[in-house]
């Protein structure tokens, strides 16, 4: 089922309120209206949500540290970092997607059950893999990884 969002139904201007820049077609909301309201009424200059008066901002970044279940280095030197999965959330494959784009490690995954659903998605687990790029097995290590 889809996610819903709600967006703040924009009330209307009956009155015709006015700010500093001319006519305001529409308030978020009651509260804004009555605030304005009260604006206009003791004389007081103001703007209300004007283009020019956006202020940016970032979000802050976050930092994680993911800890794989299995390494494996081979007898060559390359190492490989297994991921067991039973079943495989959103969570799961969106870490792995922002930890694929953001390092150059092996990341490989043994799957339970690689023809199961890969979070609430109807891709499989296997797709999903194929998909971003990973190598994965079924039930256990192959040979050809070691």
């Amino acid at each position: 089922m889809p996610t819903l969002r709600y967006q703040a139904k924009r009330s209307s201007n009956p009155a015709g309120l006015c700010d500093a820049e001319g006519k305001i077609k529409a308030f978020r909301s009651r509260l804004e209206e009555r605030i304005c309201e009260d604006l206009c009424n003791r004389g007081i200059v103001f703007r209300y949500e004007r283009p020019s008066d956006r202020v940016a901002y970032v979000k802050p970044e976050t930092s994680h540290v993911y800890n794989p279940d299995f390494v494996i280095v081979r007898p060559d030197g390359h190492t490989i970092l297994c991921e067991a999965k039973g079943r495989l959330d959103g969570d799961a494959m969106a870490k792995h997607v922002l930890l694929k784009r953001q390092t150059d490690l092996d990341i490989r995954f043994i799957f339970q059950s690689p023809n199961s659903r890969a979070g609430k998605t109807k891709k499989t687990c296997r797709d999903w893999a194929d998909k971003h790029g990973f190598r994965w097995c079924h039930g256990t290590v192959p040979e050809s990884w070691l």
